[in-house]
């Protein structure tokens, strides 16, 4: 992760090395990434990088932390409906969130394809551990909402859950016969189901 140094800097240079390393890693495969074509496309000098980050690995996680904060907030604006509608309606707007601020991504388009093919395992690892947390603790607070409202159990492991919807949608796609034009209705049943529990009514 980025060094005092780098933290201290003005907004705007910081938000430039970020982009250039976005422009950086979407466009090529991330071991032919170069630290040399980052700082040219940021306009900084090669020797002020090491004072703000200690090798590629770290610019790179830092760089999707960055983007997993700036998608966290656009998904977390889903929260001011908690309570107005039902809860799976509330799981499918926070998905349309998601997805539209993926959108405003395009120019880097490349980017997420890349770091699922090419990072490094370990790397991919950290990034994951620290990244996927932003997503369900969004989902979480929501659950907590409708649990004070007598919707969801207040005594249920609402964390646990949370994990548990949110592993799901991240592989949605790989559900037998899905079609994304019925992603609607595969939300609702996967998060009614969750729910609902598979244990006998008996």
């Amino acid at each position: 992760m980025p060094k005092t140094t780098f933290l201290n800097l003005p907004k705007e240079k910081r938000e430039r090395v970020v982009r250039a390393a976005l422009e950086e890693f979407s466009s090529v495969d991330y071991s032919k990434a170069t630290i040399d074509r980052i700082v040219e496309r940021a306009g900084i000098p090669k020797g002020s990088f090491y004072q703000y980050f200690s090798d590629k690995d770290d610019l790179y996680e830092y760089a999707f932390s960055r983007i997993g904060d700036d998608k966290a907030a656009a998904i977390g604006g889903a929260l001011d409906d908690a309570g107005a509608v039902a809860f799976p309606e509330l799981v499918f707007s926070m998905i349309a969130r998601g997805a539209a601020y993926e959108a405003s991504m395009a120019e880097f388009a490349g980017l997420k394809q890349k770091f699922l093919r090419q990072c490094p395992q370990d790397l991919k690892q950290r990034i994951l551990r620290n990244e996927t947390p932003k997503s369900y603790r969004l989902l979480e607070e929501a659950m907590r909402r409708y649990a004070a409202k007598g919707d969801i159990r207040s005594d249920a492991d609402l964390g646990m859950a949370s994990f548990a919807i949110s592993s799901c949608l991240m592989n949605l796609e790989l559900l037998e016969g899905f079609e994304p034009s019925n992603i609607k209705s595969a939300v609702e049943r996967m998060v009614l189901l969750i729910l609902e529990g598979i244990g006998s009514r008996k």
